[in-house]
């Protein structure tokens, strides 16, 4: 007669967490390296996603650093786009975060938040992370990765995580 041990069994889906997700099935990391330069509302950086399971969670982590260099205390909003066939919806708000500048040293906070979102089925999914004047901000300038010269790179990065839901 035949006798089975394990010592571990490990979910189709990876290592389950003690959170509501389970594993990480797949991820990806996008950033920006190029200087941008905002004077209106406008997309920093766009990246694609096609989810492995229709059923999975995403979770994005956003990350932005960027500053406002017209010597004002302008105040900008960044919003996560997302986009399946054409369809837009905004899975975290529109305008999920503001932003106000220091005119003394030109330097912003920075842009830091997850969000958590359902896939919408195995379609690929465009995230676009925007940004716009808030309010009375108009004329003033919106930058990302300003000191280039200075090697300053990835100041925008999307890191894209699939769980098993």
């Amino acid at each position: 007669m035949s006798e089975l041990r394990t010592n571990r069994i490990v979910p189709r889906d990876g290592i389950s967490a003690s959170g509501t997700c389970g594993g990480v099935i797949q991820m990806k990391v996008a950033q920006l390296d190029t200087v941008l330069d905002l004077t209106a509302a406008g997309d920093i950086m766009s990246t694609t996603y096609t989810p492995v399971r229709s059923d999975s969670k995403i979770l994005i982590d956003i990350r932005l650093r960027a500053r406002e260099d017209t010597n004002n205390n302008a105040t900008w909003y960044v919003g996560l786009k997302k986009t399946i066939g054409g369809v837009d919806s905004y899975p975290g708000g529109q305008y999920m975060m503001h932003c106000q500048s220091n005119p003394a040293n030109h330097q912003w906070g920075g842009y830091y938040q997850m969000v958590v979102d359902g896939t919408g089925g195995s379609s690929e999914i465009t995230y676009t992370l925007a940004a716009g004047p808030w309010g009375s901000a108009n004329s003033t300038s919106f930058n990302v990765n300003k000191s280039h010269g200075d090697g300053e790179r990835g100041g925008a990065q999307l890191i894209i995580y699939e769980v098993s839901g």
